[in-house]
């Protein structure tokens, strides 16, 4: 019965809460380029009805690499969560040590936001890391958690693939939004995402256009960032690195290819226009 009753709460208001995270227009906003759109919203029916807590995310389930919203009519974004990586042993220099690192579903009570609304049992993706256990007895666990060892500080990529324009453009802009419990970073501070073109395209990391949002109560944050490569590859990976025991419940990137000079003044006039139209309706 209790399930029954988490359903309808999600059939309720799982899309609306999911919205209420994409907080941003892009810098580029009204300005008549063409653009795509793709949103990756964990606390979803599909998500709920697929997963129970602690399952590890399945890539042939359509809800965990894909989009639940997209408009991309250059293909289908998804995608790669971490999997197992090689990291220098920090007590054993020249060595290496494999970490287990996992994706996967944990059940939370989440607070939306705007509106306050309560999802119990809302699913987000946990990404935990694992490290080899020294403890030579054959009974103990092979794997132990990275928290208080000297790899807590470790981060894992998690890595989106985005189809693109394959016409020749100046530049590919990538205005990125991250709705965690965790900033995805060792040092605490907002994180950052590089996207990556082919070996002859050039990738920066601009300031992030807005403040970050701390929604209080629950410890989450909105972050977000701006990407850019040049000039426009037909398609593009945007990496996230994220730390041990780190909650998403979503991902938003909106981009768009440029194809003129001065992009960026362009975008600051851009966004001052949309700023000033925010402030006279109120």
């Amino acid at each position: 019965m209790r399930r029954l009753a988490l359903i309808a709460v999600v059939i309720a208001v799982g899309t609306a809460a999911a919205r209420s995270e994409d907080m941003w227009d892009p810098p580029w906003d009204d300005m008549g380029f063409p653009e795509t759109t793709q949103e990756w919203n964990f606390p979803n029916l599909l998500t709920f009805l697929g997963y129970e807590n602690g399952d590890v995310l399945d890539p042939l389930l359509p809800m965990s690499p894909h989009p639940v919203d997209m408009e991309n009519p250059f293909g289908v974004p998804h995608i790669e969560w971490p999997c197992d990586i090689e990291v220098e042993d920090p007590e054993n220099p020249g060595g290496w040590i494999l970490l287990t690192v996992r994706a996967e579903v944990q059940m939370i009570d989440y607070t939306t936001p705007d509106d306050g609304l309560v999802l119990l049992d809302a699913p987000t993706v946990h990404i935990s890391i694992e490290m080899p256990n020294p403890d030579p007895d054959p009974q103990a666990p092979p794997t132990i958690p990275v928290e208080g060892t000297p790899l807590a500080g470790t981060t894992v990529p998690v890595s989106i693939w985005i189809p693109n324009n394959p016409d020749p453009n100046l530049s590919k802009m990538i205005f990125w939004q991250m709705t965690s419990d965790k900033s995805p970073t060792p040092t605490g501070s907002p994180p950052t995402a590089t996207g990556v073109g082919p070996d002859t395209y050039g990738s920066t990391d601009h300031p992030a256009p807005h403040p970050h949002i701390d929604h209080g109560g629950g410890g989450w944050y909105t972050y977000n960032g701006l990407v850019e490569i040049q000039p426009n590859p037909e398609g593009e990976w945007l990496t996230f690195e994220l730390v041990d025991s780190t909650n998403i419940e979503e991902i938003v990137i909106k981009t768009v290819c440029m194809p003129e000079p001065a992009t960026l003044g362009l975008m600051a006039l851009g966004g001052l226009g949309v700023l000033a139209r925010r402030r006279r309706r109120r």
